[in-house]
């Protein structure tokens, strides 16, 4: 196994293999059904804060007052040197007046609407997002609009980042700023939501399919006991869609599901189990030292990824993926002082020592 001393900068180099182990190699583009941009705020950062309290006094008592003369007022004025001018200027499709009536139609600042994204890794802020705020991302990530019920994200770097530091790294939070970190990154959910104008365009095969994962029979018994399909429309209106009407679904593509288990998911959380074991193996080879020697792990969203192929192929896939995991876990830790990195250093000894014999692990 080869370890390099984790650091803020070259993020992890881990792996405990050889690439020679691994004899199927699948495009990331080819694992994925879908990919996002990562986003960048487009609001002066009036809707993303470190402070929970301080994002939400800034949203109760300056931008969201019934007023809207009084709060076109307060959002103008200078605090702590930063001007935020949110309601004075329209923008292509966006008039502050407009969203600023919707917002308080819809019952003005609500404790729910205030979620965690992540701006760079180990760094996750504070960050408001109301429907209403229309254009408040430069690119929305439509299929996440629920946000965290993504179950993370895995970040395929942009060039800049791939030639200095790493191929890729994970997220617990939406990827919600394109700074250096996340220029010209592709963001993979691991599970999506499809919206229900989605389902509607779709083949009924397709939808009839989704069915199938969720145990919702689509075919019904005739009064003269044959059977006939139910119609797409039924078929729709019988899946768990939630209250925007958005389907949520594992992001992986069954003919990947089909090649390493040997046949088609019976159902939705089989297919999502298999997602999780995937994107987390993927997260383990990108960040391994000798994968990021090789011409194939620089094509970001065409890098190839190496599957095994053997008889023992799942259990190698699920070893492989408690290592992603690990990275998985501390992606999800958060970093804002010397003593935090220093128990960060601590951590990754001991998590390490969980996955491999403690001898091995090293100082």
């Amino acid at each position: 196994m080869t370890l390099a001393a984790p650091h803020m900068d070259t993020w992890y180099n881990i792996f405990y293999t050889t690439l020679e182990e691994f004899d199927s190699w699948m495009e990331i583009s080819d694992i994925a059904v879908v990919n996002k941009p990562a986003m960048e705020e487009n609001r002066n950062l009036s809707y993303i804060h470190l402070d929970e309290i301080t994002l939400r006094l800034r949203c109760e008592n300056q931008f969201f007052i019934p007023n809207f003369q009084q709060a076109l007022e307060a959002s103008n004025e200078s605090i702590h040197g930063h001007q935020f001018d949110l309601w004075s200027m329209d923008r292509a499709r966006y008039c502050p007046q407009d969203v600023h009536a919707a917002i308080v139609a819809g019952g003005g600042f609500a404790e729910n609407n205030i979620r965690m994204v992540t701006v760079k890794p180990l760094n996750h802020v504070h960050s408001y997002y109301d429907p209403n705020i229309t254009k408040m991302w430069h690119e929305p990530v439509a299929e996440a609009v629920r946000w965290n019920e993504t179950n993370g994200w895995v970040i395929i770097t942009g060039e800049i980042m791939r030639d200095s530091h790493m191929n890729a790294f994970f997220t617990p939070y939406m990827a919600a700023n394109r700074n250096v970190v996340f220029q010209n990154a592709q963001c993979l959910p691991i599970y999506y939501n499809i919206r229900r104008s989605r389902l509607r365009s779709s083949s009924r095969e397709d939808v009839a399919r989704f069915c199938e994962l969720y145990g919702i029979p689509h075919q019904e018994e005739t009064p003269t006991g044959g059977t006939r399909d139910i119609t797409k429309s039924n078929l729709i209106a019988a899946l768990p869609t939630f209250d925007n009407g958005a389907l949520r679904m594992p992001n992986l593509n069954q003919e990947v599901f089909e090649q390493l288990y040997g046949g088609q998911p019976d159902t939705i959380y089989e297919l999502g189990e298999a997602a999780e074991t995937v994107w987390c193996h993927v997260l383990a080879i990108m960040c391994a030292t000798d994968y990021g020697e090789i011409p194939v792990s620089s094509f970001g969203l065409g890098s190839r990824i190496p599957f095994p192929c053997g008889d023992d192929r799942i259990e190698v896939l699920e070893y492989s993926a408690q290592l992603g995991q690990f990275l998985r876990d501390l992606s999800s830790t958060e970093i804002t002082q010397v003593n935090d990195f220093e128990n960060f250093q601590t951590s990754v000894h001991d998590w390490l020592g969980e996955l491999i014999p403690i001898d091995d692990v090293g100082n």
